[in-house]
């Protein structure tokens, strides 16, 4: 018996580059993460999760609004990450069957998924018109018609929209601190320092480091000025700034350290901080005095209902 349901696919996208910049086994563990998320996002904006195929999520909804609701908090939800989401749904008739779904709005909701480019939400326009009104404008969301495509067993070709947000309230713009206030998981990119056995979970603003006790990590080593530099998030990057008279030696893991005087540079992959002086391999090893540890790492942050 068929019921009208809204099919929604959605993919990760970047997870190849991410193979290649961290390995198998840590990728599949962020990939892994990123899925659980996606499931989550599902079932908070009353979805139902019906299989996931590799780095793609099949689910249904009742309501098409539902479905742009989760699709908007899912894009949210991988702002902070290296990886992105990218979704395509359909509202129509649809027969369940075994835990599966089939009919025509399940292939039109597939087509709808590959044209979506990575990060895009891809709807039609039949699908758009039923989602109550107000509900594009409450989510600051406008829609842009892309193109029609035809698709067999359908005689009309079908209107295909992307939603966008509206520039005044891009997700790309909106600070972390806002987007874990609402309901979903989010999968967010953290910097982890540590230093005299302490470890600093680092996802928004500013971290300051030097002699001073004033700092958020104290580096009391007589290499290091009282302000030494500080970390910062910023442009969906951290960024580490050296305010110091001695420099700060940047030295990612396999790779010669990079000094910094009075200059900023990106913080990526996993290595070690020389606070005013060139730390050797067995300091950089074992995070000795002055040596601040560092890595990013793909975390899942759960956000209160």
């Amino acid at each position: 018996m068929s019921e009208q349901l809204t099919i929604f696919f959605a993919d990760i996208g970047g997870s190849t580059a991410l193979y290649q910049k961290l390995g198998d086994a840590a990728a599949h563990k962020v990939v892994t993460d990123a899925m659980a998320v996606m499931s989550e996002n599902v079932a908070h904006h009353d979805g139902e999760l019906l299989r996931t195929i590799g780095d793609e999520v099949l689910a249904v909804f009742q309501a098409p609004s539902d479905a742009f609701y989760c699709a908007l908090s899912m894009q949210n939800s991988f702002e902070a990450s290296e990886l992105s989401v990218r979704v395509g749904f359909h509202h129509g008739e649809s027969i369940r069957d075994s835990g599966d779904v089939y009919g025509n709005a399940v292939n039109l909701a597939a087509r709808l998924s590959s044209l979506a480019k990575t990060g895009e939400i891809v709807t039609s326009a039949d699908t758009v018109e039923q989602f109550g009104p107000g509900v594009l404008e409450a989510a600051s969301c406008v829609t842009e018609r892309l193109a029609s495509v035809a698709l067999k067993g359908i005689d009309d070709p079908i209107d295909v929209h992307r939603i966008e947000a509206t520039d005044a309230t891009r997700t790309g713009i909106l600070s972390r601190t806002m987007m874990m206030t609402t309901r979903a998981p989010m999968l967010v990119s953290t910097l982890i320092l540590t230093y005299d056995d302490q470890t600093h979970r680092f996802v928004e603003g500013k971290i300051t480091v030097g002699r001073s006790p004033g700092c958020d990590i104290q580096v009391d080593v007589a290499s290091a000025s009282r302000t030494h530099g500080f970390f910062e998030y910023k442009n969906n990057k951290f960024w580490f700034t050296d305010e110091s008279s001695n420099g700060t030696w940047y030295c990612r893991n396999g790779e010669d350290c990079l000094k910094l005087i009075r200059e900023t540079t990106i913080v990526s992959a996993t290595g070690s901080f020389g606070i005013g002086f060139a730390p050797d391999e067995r300091a950089r090893a074992n995070a000795s005095d002055g040596v601040i540890g560092f890595q990013i790492k793909a975390e899942i942050v759960e956000r209160s209902d």
